[in-house]
């Protein structure tokens, strides 16, 4: 099929290793790598070589044996049945509409085990199903229907599986109990990874121990205030938390990239603006203490239930500091050959007093935290500064 957008065939875009393997786009490389107008480019093309109704297929045969006379009108239609009213079926799955494919990998997959009163099951699982469509949970799940199985432990409950790709990623783990959490699933749950699962580890041949994570709704509240530390590798072990950072890498929303006080003031307001603030830092560093070339950095506070972002303040950073804030435009121009990124990390080492190890383990978070960010739609304010903004065009822009 020609690409809609170039109209050749192959795409003139997508090309070389990049046709080969297009999920590179979603990594971190790609992340570090390219410019945001570069990504937007690349993805353009990418999803005009794919229909609707083959993602659509794509997406339910993952997980379910779907045969080819089975239209797509048909999977949708089982898609909408409720898990009390199926009885041909053991499972009923829903798909993220906005996932990207990847190469599922039974070594790391798992899911969340939520076992619901069969009394509550539908409505349950219809808040669920929604929230994975609009991706606020992993990219899969399944709830156990009304047809009887020999893997049953208590007709009294079925059990719902909500998925992440990685069991490792505890971030991720976490972030998706605390979103079941909201969802009103407050009871304790288990988490299993698909390798025990193919292993035949099940509570009915005798096995006590089938979870790699407990949580409870302690567990979700402390998860949503950032008070946890993570486990080692699924045991009851605890890492060493970081030390206290002095800097941090802020990694903005792919929403908000164009929502800022710099975007919409006016370029006079800005230098003014700016100006002030370093004086306020008397022309230094405000984490280092370093003096020299000064970039005017503003200070945002992200409330993620409601998905606002707030505008408390601005910093004056130097070069290496301003580089450390966003790392992933300093990935981007390491890549060009425009900057050491090795020096930014040693920066980051220096100023806060820490391990290599620990940078590696910040940056993990901090990835994993904007990546959780992106799937919602942002809205900017300007809090105290919102009368620096002239009412036009911009402003609109802003906001919308």
């Amino acid at each position: 099929m020609p690409c809609a957008i170039c109209q050749t065939h192959p795409c003139q875009v997508l090309s070389g290793d990049l046709a080969l393997d297009t999920a590179w786009l979603f990594s971190d490389e790609a992340e570090q790598m390219l410019t945001s107008g570069e990504w937007c480019s690349l993805f353009e093309h990418l999803t005009a070589q794919v229909s609707e109704p083959d993602v659509l297929a794509g997406k339910t045969t993952r997980k379910r044996n779907v045969s080819s006379k089975e239209t797509i009108r048909e999977q949708a239609q089982h898609a909408c049945i409720l898990p009390s009213q199926e009885t041909e079926e053991y499972w009923i799955w829903a798909h993220c509409q906005h996932a990207s494919s990847y190469a599922y990998d039974a070594e790391k997959a798992g899911k969340w085990l939520v076992f619901v009163p069969v009394e509550r099951i539908d409505a349950t699982w219809t808040r669920i199903k929604e929230a994975v469509e609009q991706g606020r949970l992993g990219g899969t799940a399944k709830v156990a229907t009304a047809k009887k199985s020999e893997l049953q432990v208590n007709p009294a409950e079925r059990v719902i599986c909500v998925y992440t790709d990685d069991w490792t990623d505890e971030y991720e783990v976490r972030r998706v109990h605390a979103e079941l959490y909201d969802l009103g699933c407050t009871w304790p749950m288990s988490y299993k990874t698909d390798s025990d699962t193919l292993a035949g580890i099940y509570q009915h041949t005798g096995h006590t121990h089938i979870g790699v994570y407990r949580f409870g709704p302690h567990d979700a509240l402390d998860s949503k205030a950032g008070k946890y530390m993570f486990l080692k590798e699924g045991k009851e072990e605890q890492r060493t938390p970081l030390p206290p950072l002095l800097l941090t890498v802020e990694l903005v929303p792919h929403p908000c990239w164009y929502s800022n006080m710099r975007k919409v003031v006016s370029r006079s307001t800005w230098d003014t603006l700016r100006r002030q603030v370093y004086a306020q830092y008397h022309y230094c560093c405000g984490i280092c203490q370093a003096r020299g070339r000064l970039s005017c950095h503003e200070i945002w506070h992200y409330n993620d239930d409601l998905h606002v972002q707030t505008l408390q303040g601005f910093i004056a950073l130097c070069e290496w500091c301003h580089h450390v804030k966003h790392l992933g435009l300093a990935g981007i121009l390491a890549g060009e050959g425009k900057l050491d990124y090795g020096r930014v990390v040693a920066h980051f080492l220096a100023v806060n007093a820490c391990r290599s190890e620990d940078f590696e383990e910040h940056r993990r978070q901090a990835f994993a935290h904007w990546r959780a960010r992106n799937r919602y739609e942002w809205r900017t304010d300007l809090g105290a500064y919102a009368y620096l903004v002239p009412h036009d065009e911009d402003e609109k822009r802003l906001f919308e």
